[in-house]
């Protein structure tokens, strides 16, 4: 088939778009998502999901808050998708938080009992050769004996 008698104007349609009452119109996508938003909501899933591992959705819930204040322009509404990973972040390090303060609090009372101090001196020995007590003293010059005793 000889297509050399049709000129380039017939194959293509040009339309004039000056006479288009959307020419250079700012155009807005309701359904385009801001980066930082997703990045906010990704970080705070993750975040809430290594709660349980204390120290990791500390740095990944601050991330995630900032993203979320960095997605947030002015005269607009608050991104959905930041609002839920600034909620999820911000659950996350409440977690987080709860457990290391409820840590610190039980281990004085936990260093006390008779068991878990032998499953304690167990690990140490097997980890670095000696038992717990000894360690400390030895490695970070503390005495735990004093705070072993119990009060009359």
């Amino acid at each position: 088939m000889d297509h050399s008698n049709h000129s380039d104007k017939d194959l293509w349609t040009y339309r004039d778009s000056s006479k288009s009452p959307y020419y250079n119109q700012p155009t807005f996508d309701p359904h385009k998502k801001d980066a930082f938003s997703i990045a906010s909501l990704v970080l705070g899933i993750l975040a809430l999901l290594f709660a349980c591992t204390v120290f990791l959705p500390i740095p990944l819930g601050s991330l995630g808050i900032l993203f979320a204040v960095l997605s947030f322009r002015r005269k607009r509404p608050f991104p959905p998708f930041a609002l839920a990973g600034s909620l999820l972040s911000g659950i996350a390090l409440a977690l987080s938080a709860a457990l290391i303060v409820s840590s610190l609090a039980m281990l004085p009372k936990m260093l006390q009992e008779e068991a878990y101090r032998r499953q304690l001196d167990l690990l140490s020995e097997q980890l670095y050769g000696q038992d717990f007590e000894t360690m400390l003293e030895k490695v970070y010059d503390f005495d735990i004996g004093q705070y072993l005793e119990e009060p009359e």
